[in-house]
């Protein structure tokens, strides 16, 4: 668990928008529970479609098959002594319903809460201390105070946290416990014959997962073919994003090298995720590979020096930086 905490905390430094599309993505996944309201189960919400999503819900299957995988590289699939159990989604159970193989797992909204290790009081906190950050931040600019690149940086980090908050505000957080629901004998034949329809592990569940901390399988997820769509949705959020540090073009730097180094890393970042976005749609399957590749090595190195400079520009700042605001002094500051 802290290995899987650790490189999504790496990914969201370097990366921080993959991570906003990934939560709109089970976001979107997630609100396909009205599916499963209007086939009976009126108690649904939109924590019970996270919660399937998040791969909480198992089917065991008794007995062997020829159609079916062993399961020894995908951890959707673990193969049982005397038969199998599958790790299933969202609309993997939508399907499995409508065709009368299975019922929605009958856990409720107080059931969800309990394992859910999310604290509502800390959320406040931690809101209320967003909100007076992006409260002085814009203070500065209305008195027409200079902005640190640190400042800047953590707002664009502000920015992907406030719409993976939003995305991920119904998500059970740090479940170790799931439900399984052994099915009936009597239908394997036919849930055999649905199997191939079924969606099982999913890139953006097993990216992480214990043994398998490999960026080499975030590379791979990039380039997939079938999430052009879900790229181009994204573009818009990544370019704004980084394209807020673009706005210390004319920031106040310890050195014009380094100004330079700022100027073509923040608009490289930008670039980058361009370039990446048109090469997914390049149909030659090298050419997308090569273009790939690049445009995200490229936009890593951009961000890794964004990350850096940040701090190492602190050493040299414009005596007007440590000024405040008159107001600033009557509200407190945690």
């Amino acid at each position: 668990m802290f290995l899987k905490k650790a490189f999504w905390f790496t990914i969201t430094l370097l990366c921080p928008e993959y991570v906003v599309w990934i939560a709109f993505e089970q976001w979107q996944r997630a609100r396909r529970y009205r599916e499963v309201q209007k086939l009976g189960y009126d108690d649904w919400t939109m924590q019970h479609g996270f919660y399937i999503d998040m791969g909480c819900f198992q089917v065991e299957l008794k007995g062997k098959s020829a159609s079916l995988p062993a399961g020894k590289e995908n951890r959707d699939i673990i193969e049982l002594e005397d038969g199998f159990r599958f790790t299933i989604r969202l609309e993997d159970l939508i399907s499995l319903i409508k065709a009368d193989l299975l019922s929605a797992p009958d856990i409720n909204t107080h059931d969800l809460e309990e394992r859910n290790k999310n604290d509502q009081f800390a959320r406040v906190i931690t809101s209320l201390q967003v909100l007076y950050f992006v409260f002085q931040f814009f203070g500065r600019l209305g008195y027409h105070l200079p902005i640190s690149t640190l400042e800047l940086s953590t707002i664009a980090f502000v920015c992907s946290a406030v719409l993976i908050e939003y995305f991920w505000w119904d998500k059970p957080l740090g479940l170790r416990t799931g439900t399984v629901l052994k099915l009936d004998p009597e239908k394997n034949e036919r849930f055999i014959s649905m199997f191939p329809k079924l969606r099982f592990d999913t890139p953006e569940q097993n990216l992480a997962e214990w043994g398998k901390c490999d960026f080499a399988l975030f590379f791979d997820r990039l380039k997939e073919s079938d999430i052009n769509t879900q790229l181009a949705y994204g573009l818009l959020t990544a370019v704004v994003i980084n394209g807020i540090h673009i706005s210390a073009w004319n920031n106040s730097f310890p050195s014009e090298t380094e100004q330079l180094l700022w100027q073509i890393t923040s608009t490289g970042a930008c670039g980058a995720i361009v370039l990446l976005w048109v090469g997914t749609n390049i149909r030659a399957k090298s050419i997308r590979l090569i273009i790939c590749y690049l445009s995200t090595m490229l936009y890593w190195i951009c961000r890794v020096y964004l990350l850096i400079a940040v701090f190492v520009g602190l050493r040299s700042v414009p005596e007007s930086l440590y000024q405040t605001m008159s107001w600033q002094d009557v509200l407190p500051g945690v």
